[in-house]
């Protein structure tokens, strides 16, 4: 970044209003842009001053870096020139405070001056070859910068000796050859900082018979290292940065940083306020200033922004902080002005660095069990296990450290496999009989299950379940699995293709398979993938690791449709603010990446990158996209990867919370509307790559065994019992002649209220206002959804009110309330849940973080789960109840929250915790 974009004096601005400056900013009203309104103590700035007032009060760089991401986000089609009026169209595009690879895009948009901009848009841009989203924000804010600075301001960069300056353009040379040499030296000092300076940095390859005087060239080439390229300078020292830090800091910053930013318990924005003696409003303002000098300061450059990049690099996607303070010592250093190590420092002040129970992740926890279910999920065989060693082969962490995480994260290792398919009992089994190599009685099963687990229980599962059997008296094993109709195909695939010594082309092979078979041409190339084939450069060859990757079709969330494919998510804090995430392995299949390469999608907002970098290929940031649609946190949406090459996101379906199970289970696979049942089901077939005229059976066995838990649901709630009041009923499953549907097999309450005379239920004393029997010892807190235990997770974790969200529409909310009084500390109940009706919020009751994770297990392993908090002097349980029972269905939720009624807290009418103690006052 040119030295320009510092700050400046006022009289180095335009006086101007912003609306004349920007005329695009007329568009918002006051309190519409929370990036803007946050920049300063006027909440509307934007229409009452000018930029020489606000830069009295905002840094340079924040405030054109703010407007500079609106702009991109809603305003992606206007033309630069009218956009920004105020800047001189004879300016030459170098004399931006921009660097080289900003001047490359302009050259390759062929614009010398600001007056070339004129009609070039943010589209423009993003079109351009080998510009990315940061490119285009430095560009951007380049140009407001300009703007809103007066021709002789400062806001440019000094031309007068341009070529004396590292990273300029010489005279007469091309930009690229600028950014070229300045790429080459951020890699160099990278390099310097992960101690990794006497690697070459190039492989250049050269045909074998190429001139002697070009294999010499490629060799001094290859031969390049950091050293080369750029000095080795001596590290600077992190803690003695962050000392330097808190000593420029005023004390109301020093406050909020000790009790805000590095405390074990946050203080709220009151309580500050009041120790202050300060408006709230003015502790806001603090925080968002405190948040921008920290950003600022610790940026990749400095000590502190270099160590936290370089051990970004150590967690794909985490590690045990003991192995990082082992490589990173100065992780254990203690930080003299705050009293605390520098990796919570670390913890608490970067967004992309956590810590959690001795686990680093970057940037958080959460996202790295989404990645890794996402790697498990490519690894796993049909029945959800994944062999550890071969994971470990494939992974940045020592096996040990690797078996430890997995377990951290819940997943249940048998016979040296990770079991991943875990939310039935069914399914739990399955997984370990595949792993196992030999039958197993009942009892083996549910030593490795639960020893608790009921052996009646047990049997009566597996005796319903089609891939089990019983192969002597309480013994079980699984059933040979069913011959595929292609299997003939496939064997002659593999035939093939060893006999051509490992790769045969497409076409060829084709021909010979359709006259040997007598099968059609799309008939084979579905067989390809399922066989262990790819196709590369078309070609059929073995896939690497075959058995731990999945074709498209066989992998969870992602759909086949008309026009390519379509992989669901759900929009997380890091989607939004622009972090790359990783995808499926199949992904990487649909779009030609291969290991160790990238490949860039075109789109209506410019390029998206696929790459495949580590043990999981990732999708470049779609931060743009969602700008552009206005998505918000916890919407799901979909990576549409089209045949014609092209990338795009789109929203899901907007489908009503009380919707039918076949139009929620449409809406999963990003189908908005059909006219009929029969296209319903084909829909649903044709996504999980079956024939259209699939029987529903097929359909639902499909979605099973993809792990697409959430579709198979709806589809058993609607055929394995009457449809709940829908306007969309399948007729053709019920018609003469047509397959019957499904029995159910489970009860309609759990064991642990369904029958008196069952060993394993308490007495029970009284009933819930459900009217359904509590047991001894317990009262009924309520009914508690799996969506609004998940949003109060997310809101301990955030500390800030979390949405619940049914098909993309909020239906609730998880209230954070730190409250201070002594009855929420000894219950730590900081949350209350809160569902939506037509004129207000109808309170559920609080929860603890404990019993929101409690509701969540209780319905992933579907039985009750106990709660006992280490340390506490309280416990509970959560009752499931299976998702057909009639109690379920009535109350709209298979999970029952209890406590017990001993020392604990009750709710109030208003729905605020009352403490009760043991004698009942």
């Amino acid at each position: 970044m040119g030295s320009a974009l510092t700050d400046l004096p006022p009289e180095a601005y335009h006086d101007d209003p912003w609306v004349q400056v920007l005329p695009w900013l007329t568009h918002y009203s006051a309190g519409t842009l929370r990036e803007l309104t946050d920049l300063s103590p006027a909440p509307d700035w934007w229409l009452t001053e000018s930029p020489a007032v606000t830069t009295m009060v905002v840094d340079h760089f924040d405030l054109c870096t703010a407007l500079a991401r609106v702009f991109i986000a809603r305003h992606s089609e206007s033309p630069l020139g009218s956009s920004l009026p105020t800047i001189p169209a004879q300016l030459p595009v170098s004399a931006l405070s921009a660097g080289s690879r900003v001047r490359t895009t302009f050259q390759r948009l062929d614009a010398h001056t600001v007056r070339d901009l004129g009609e070039v848009t943010v589209k423009n841009m993003f079109d351009t070859r080998g510009t990315g989203p940061g490119t285009v924000e430095e560009a951007v804010t380049a140009l407001i910068a300009a703007a809103i600075t007066l021709p002789a301001g400062g806001g440019l960069n000094d031309r007068d000796d341009e070529g004396s300056r590292p990273g300029t353009t010489i005279p007469g040379q091309p930009a690229s050859h600028a950014q070229l040499l300045e790429d080459l030296g951020r890699v160099a000092n990278w390099q310097h900082i992960r101690k990794l300076s006497d690697r070459p940095l190039f492989a250049v390859g050269v045909e074998a018979m190429a001139p002697e005087e070009i294999q010499e060239a490629v060799q001094r080439i290859n031969s390049l290292t950091a050293t080369d390229i750029a000095p080795v300078s001596p590290l600077a020292d992190p803690v003695e940065e962050l000392v330097a830090l808190v000593a420029r800091l005023d004390s109301h910053q020093r406050t909020l940083l000790r009790r805000r930013f590095l405390a074990t318990a946050p203080s709220d924005h009151a309580d500050i306020a009041a120790l202050l003696a300060i408006p709230v409003d003015n502790v806001r303002h603090i925080e968002v200033q405190l948040h921008g000098l920290l950003a600022r300061t610790f940026h990749f450059g400095t000590a502190t922004g270099n160590l936290l990049a370089s051990i970004r690099t150590e967690i794909q996607p985490v590690a045990a902080l003991a192995r990082l303070v082992r490589l990173h010592p100065d992780l254990a250093a203690q930080v003299p002005e705050l009293d605390v190590p520098l990796w919570h420092v670390l913890d608490r002040l970067d967004d992309y660095f956590e810590v959690t129970d001795g686990w680093a992740a970057a940037p958080h926890t959460d996202a790295a069990r989404d990645h890794t279910r996402t790697w498990l999920e490519d690894s796993a065989d049909p029945y959800g296990a994944a062999a550890i060693d071969e994971l470990a082969a494939t992974s940045t962490m020592p096996r040990q450290e690797l078996v430890a995480w997995l377990e951290w994260c819940g997943y249940p290792i048998s016979h040296g496999h990770v079991l991943t398919r875990t939310a039935t009992l069914g399914d739990h089994t399955a997984g370990i009989l595949a792993v196992a190599g030999s039958p197993l009685t009942t009892e083996a099963i549910i030593q490795q299950i639960d020893s608790a687990l009921d052996r009646q229980a047990l049997q009566d599962t597996l005796d319903s379940d089609d891939r089990i059997q019983e192969t002597a008296p309480s013994t079980w094993t699984l059933r040979a699995p069913d011959v595929p109709p292609d299997a003939d195909v496939r064997k002659l695939i593999a035939i093939r293709v060893d006999a051509s010594g490992g790769g045969v082309d497409l076409h060829d092979l084709i021909g010979s398979i359709s006259n040997e078979l007598d099968v059609t041409a799309s008939t084979i190339l579905e067989a390809v993938a399922p066989a262990g084939f790819d196709i590369v450069e078309g070609r059929v060859q073995p896939r690497e690791n075959a058995q731990a990757r999945k074709s498209p079709a066989e992998t969870r969330r992602l759909f086949q449709h008309a026009a390519g494919w379509r992989l669901r998510t759900t929009l997380t804090r890091d989607h939004l603010r622009g972090s790359g995430f990783p995808v499926p392995i199949a992904v990487s299949a649909i779009v030609g990446c291969l290991e160790g390469s990238t490949v860039e999608l075109e789109s209506r907002l410019g390029t998206q990158p696929i790459r495949w970098s580590g043990p999981q290929p990732t999708s470049g940031s779609i931060k743009r996209f969602l700008d552009d649609l206005g998505l918000v946190e916890g919407q799901m949406v979909f990576l549409d990867f089209r045949h014609d090459g092209r990338f795009d996101v789109t929203a899901a379906p907007h489908v009503d919370k009380k919707a039918a199970p076949l139009a929620s289970a449409l809406a999963l696979i990003g189908v908005s509307a059909v006219d009929s049942d029969d296209e319903a089901i084909a829909a649903l077939a044709a996504a999980a790559g079956l024939p259209t005229d699939a029987k529903p059976r097929q359909v639902l066995s499909a979605y099973h065994q993809r792990g697409d838990e959430d579709i198979a649901l709806e589809l058993e709630s609607l055929w394995t019992r009457p449809s709940r009041t829908s306007p969309l009923r399948l007729t053709s499953v019920l018609s003469e002649g047509a397959e019957q549907p499904l029995q159910a097999v489970t009860p309609d309450l759990p064991s642990t209220a369904t029958d008196e005379t069952d060993t394993r239920v308490e007495s029970v004393d009284h009933h819930a206002p459900d009217g359904l029997p509590v047991p001894d010892g317990y009262r009924s807190v309520g009914w508690i959804r799996v969506s609004e235990a998940q949003a109060a997770v997310d809101a301990y974790r955030l500390r800030r009110d979390t949405p619940v969200l049914t098909h993309n529409v909020i239906v609730g909310w998880a209230r954070y309330y730190p409250n201070k009084s002594a009855s929420v500390n000894t219950f730590d109940a900081a949350v209350h849940l809160a569902r939506m009706t037509d004129h207000h919020e109808s309170i559920v009751c609080r929860i603890t973080e404990y019993e929101a994770a409690a509701v969540i297990n209780a319905a992933t392993r579907g039985r009750t789960v106990m709660i006992s908090p280490p340390g506490k002097n309280w416990s509970g349980r959560v009752e499931y109840y299976p998702r057909n029972s009639s109690a379920a269905l009535r109350l709209d939720s298979t999970t029952r929250l209890l406590r017990i009624h001993n020392n604990e807290q009750t709710e109030g009418a208003d729905g605020e915790l009352q403490h009760r103690n043991e004698t009942g006052d």
